[in-house]
């Protein structure tokens, strides 16, 4: 962003007599970070989402696999309001999916070696 455009910024904020001294700090360091709140390093609040391909990367499988998981209820689908497709999975309860069938096929590996 230019000198001048700050400039301006910061003299409109400043003019605002609202505004406390802090708000403005913290607003006009908003602006020069280009949005992202300096506090918390640009995370976003909220549940992380995977796309479908992201999820399937992670999860070492395929778009139908996700697909399916989806369909069956293992995991949520998430939909923005307004939208009529899902944009991606809940991150949770892929991760969970995961975990637990990690653990199961972990379960199993041992118990087959106890069995020899």
């Amino acid at each position: 962003m230019e000198l001048r455009t700050m400039e301006i910024i910061r003299a409109g904020i400043k003019s605002d007599p609202t505004i406390t001294p802090a708000e403005r700090a913290r607003l006009v360091a908003l602006i020069k970070t280009g949005g992202t709140s300096p506090d918390n390093s640009g995370k976003v609040n909220g549940p992380r989402i995977y796309q479908r391909r992201e999820a399937a990367r992670l999860a070492g499988r395929s778009l139908r696999w996700i697909d399916s998981i989806a369909r069956r209820g293992l995991v949520r689908r998430v939909k923005l309001p307004g939208n009529i497709r899902a944009v991606g999975i809940l991150a949770a309860d892929l991760e969970r999916l995961v975990q637990t069938s990690t653990v199961a096929a972990e379960g199993a590996r041992h118990d087959k070696q106890n069995l020899h």
